[in-house]
């Protein structure tokens, strides 16, 4: 409690005001999300899409190749947000060739790659805006 002082009471010092409650109540996107964010904000392109992607860009076709060689018997699978996806559980990518994986849906997504759907790759999350990205992911 604060110092009382004739009765009344006073703050102390170093006490802050409470943050006033951010737009999106759910967990803060990672920080290169918020960066893009404010760059197309200040730019005034940008207005946040389910609280996490820029709905500057319109939903559209994408496609994401994945550049990975991981091993016979062995797959990639993604999650993440936007298009179907979900991160508490995984969707197969096509394997095209020894160290060719793709997805296809709409954009804009925030993804990321899993091998087996168990082991995610290392690094931030990607932001896949279209028609096509290429990942490398690092596991």
């Amino acid at each position: 409690m604060g110092a009382v002082e004739d009765g009344k009471t006073k703050r102390s010092p170093g006490r802050r005001k409470a943050p006033a409650k951010a737009e999106f109540d759910g967990p803060e996107p990672c920080r290169s999300v918020q960066e893009t964010h404010r760059l197309l904000r200040e730019a005034g392109k940008c207005e946040l899409f389910e609280g996490k992607l820029c709905s500057a860009i319109d939903p559209a076709s994408l496609r994401i190749v994945a550049r990975a060689n991981v091993g016979w018997g062995n797959w990639l699978a993604i999650r993440g947000r936007g298009a179907g996806l979900r991160w508490d559980r995984g969707i197969p990518l096509k394997n095209e060739g020894p160290d060719t994986w793709s997805w296809e849906g709409e954009g804009p997504v925030e993804c990321k790659l899993l091998l087996n759907d168990v082991l995610w790759e290392r690094g931030e999350n990607h932001i896949c805006h279209g028609p096509r990205a290429e990942v490398s992911p690092n596991f």
